[in-house]
């Protein structure tokens, strides 16, 4: 089997060109170091900001989450006093991998070092991302770029241009991935885990990968992520207060989908949030017509396809939504069409004997 060429120098090389887009959207944006969260003067995090740069001129509008992830991870162990800088504590407070990481990085309050090691995180996930799609589209007989072209994918700009942890959560995803197919269990096990605890819906890809191999050995892989979700939200009910905002809901099927082409779309607006969008849709509808790829990823890519019928317009049809809701889904559905695979991934990975190999 030919594996091509490795896949970590090609993803630290999509990382830096990463990390180059953001230094120069920092430069263009007269923000300074708070445009990598994204703060903004009427935003949920304004006083904590404004406290932490006082020479700093915070832009109008309320600005995007990254805010409040920064204001997380300033005092993650203490949500009470962070509660107030959050528009739905409880909401932001179920996906603390990502702030929590950053603080361990920057233990030290806030300011541009915080800014700094939030930005770090999500580089490292971003490279992370990039071998995992790599080794995964390697060892399906497909090309190793998606190496380089995962940290370039739009959601994973937006991730890193914004501060969130969508880009990381669906990094640990793709490990997830890599790590069943190959045999190792228990880092599929980790990487579950810590994805669930990045971004919750990302429990839909161990379910897929549990649905589409049916064996007793692989509910682990489901059970503990799912236990861990529900022990943290148990645990974010009991200790973070409530308010704020109401959460994002799903919707019924497909009308999202025609809320962002009615009210934004066909207006000419939020064009590449509309693009991701609509690419990763197609390629995963593409995926399953044509039944590309192996069936692990073609039950990940149809559970993906689902998920987002369900989602609403502000989450599919605007540029920071659209890019980073499809993300998961546009870079599996790159892997399944980019392969030479077809039947059960297993048979193509190296863990599995060489007479089980395609010739």
């Amino acid at each position: 089997m030919r594996r091509g060429a490795p896949p970590l120098p090609l993803a630290l090389a999509g990382a830096l060109v990463a990390l180059l887009y953001l230094l120069m959207d920092v430069a263009a944006s007269g923000s300074g170091i708070l445009r990598p969260i994204q703060a903004g003067r009427q935003g949920p995090a304004a006083a904590v900001v404004a406290r932490d740069f006082p020479e700093a001129s915070i832009p109008e509008g309320v600005g995007l989450d990254g805010q409040q992830f920064y204001a997380i991870a300033r005092d993650p162990m203490h949500p009470e006093a962070v509660a107030p800088s959050l528009d739905n504590p409880r909401y932001r407070y179920q996906r603390p991998l990502y702030p929590v990481l950053a603080w361990l990085l920057h233990p030290s309050g806030g300011g541009p070092g915080l800014v700094w090691a939030l930005v770090a995180v999500n580089l490292l996930g971003l490279v992370a991302g990039g071998v995992a799609l790599g080794e995964l589209s390697r060892s399906l007989r497909g090309p190793p770029w998606l190496a380089f072209a995962y940290p370039l994918l739009p959601g994973s700009l937006w991730a890193l241009t914004g501060s969130v942890a969508d880009a990381l959560a669906v990094s640990l995803a793709l490990v997830t991935v890599v790590a069943t197919v190959r045999g190792h269990s228990r880092l599929a096990w980790c990487a579950a885990v810590a994805a669930v605890l990045t971004r919750e819906t990302t429990i839909l890809v161990p379910l897929a990968l549990v649905l589409a191999r049916r064996r007793k050995e692989d509910l682990p892989l489901l059970l503990l992520p799912a236990a861990a979700l529900v022990a943290w939200l148990t645990i974010v009910r009991l200790a973070v207060p409530a308010g704020g905002l109401p959460s994002e809901g799903l919707v019924f099927p497909l009308t999202g989908l025609v809320d962002a082409v009615r009210v934004r779309w066909l207006h000419g607006q939020e064009l590449v949030g509309m693009a991701a969008t609509v690419a990763a849709l197609i390629a995963g509808t593409v995926v399953l017509a044509r039944r590309r790829g192996p069936v692990e990823l073609r039950w990940i890519v149809a559970v993906q396809l689902a998920f987002l019928t369900l989602c609403s317009g502000d989450v599919l049809g605007n540029d920071f939504g659209g890019t980073r809701s499809t993300l998961l889904l546009l870079a599996v559905s790159l892997a399944a069409l980019v392969s030479r695979a077809a039947g059960p991934a297993e048979a193509y990975l190296p863990s599995t004997s060489a007479r089980n190999l395609p010739v």
